[in-house]
């Protein structure tokens, strides 16, 4: 009955000894002793200290990572959102026409450039006269320079008075004409788009500085001077002695720890029968 038990503990030792002889295990057992490990892997495990300093010390040692992915987004990120600010300054400072609104100004266009065109037939046709007087009055000049003198005064006032009558008359054409009144119905209608889109403007160009600012700010915290302030606050670096060298080892040596005290319990539970 004896030999019986010593060779079922015997066989439960050699299943464990496949379960916990990994090598974390053998680093806790060989650098402080196998019960001193057993006994540190347990005692930290149960009471989660290990996995924190381990969680602790990944932290700490991702944070040049973490610094250098922030500082590629923000790169990239940066000259997208200048891209939309001057996207939005440039559509509020040139806003587009609606088709129907280009209709309606060409079609006022068209109608204006008619009545110019009656108003450069009448001044053409003013200049003509023009010259033929002055014609008349230069050979006057040789008979009877006096009265061409006053001749070329009168023609001179003359054309002056029709020129100005001419343009004041289709001026007061086109102001008067339904092609003016479209034109300034277009006008009219672009000066409210362009106040709509300098007011949409303001919210979203405010909006984008803001993730601008947000950028900068980001591009100080994840610099080398952020990164150095956040290194020198981070509690890992305040972890000192065997809490590092836990967390060196990694989660994995806690569990082989805590498993190496049942080992060693079971162990002395062998001899002691054996010597029995």
């Amino acid at each position: 009955m004896q030999e019986e038990l010593k060779k079922s503990i015997k066989n439960e030792v050699k299943k464990l000894l496949g379960t916990v002889s990994n090598d974390p295990y053998q680093r806790v057992s060989s650098e402080n002793g196998p019960f001193e490990g057993a006994m540190l892997g347990a005692a930290l495990g149960a009471g989660g200290a290990g996995a924190g300093i381990f969680g602790a010390r990944m932290h700490y040692k991702g944070i040049d990572k973490r610094a250098e992915r922030h500082l590629n987004a923000i790169e990239s990120r940066e000259p997208v959102l200048q891209r939309k600010i001057n996207k939005v300054n440039n559509q509020s400072e040139n806003p587009r026409m609606s088709l129907i609104q280009k209709a309606k100004n060409k079609i006022a266009d068209a109608g204006i450039g008619q009545i110019n065109s009656l108003r450069s037939a009448q001044l053409d046709g003013l200049s003509s006269k023009n010259e033929q007087m002055r014609s008349t009055v230069d050979s006057m000049y040789r008979t009877n320079p006096h009265a061409a003198k006053e001749a070329d005064t009168s023609r001179r006032s003359h054309y002056a008075q029709s020129y100005a009558d001419i343009n004041n008359h289709y001026n007061d054409v086109i102001q008067g004409s339904r092609f003016s009144k479209m034109k300034q119905q277009v006008e009219d209608s672009m000066q409210s788009r362009q106040a709509r889109l300098e007011k949409n403007r303001d919210v979203k160009v405010s909006k984008l500085n803001k993730e601008l600012d947000n950028l900068t700010a980001g591009r100080q915290k994840w610099g080398e001077e952020g990164v150095k302030a956040m290194k020198h606050k981070h509690p890992y670096s305040h972890v000192k002695g065997i809490g590092r060298s836990v967390a060196a080892i990694g989660a994995s040596a806690l569990i082989g720890g805590g498993a190496g005290m049942i080992l060693g319990g079971l162990s002395d539970e062998v001899n002691k029968n054996v010597k029995q």
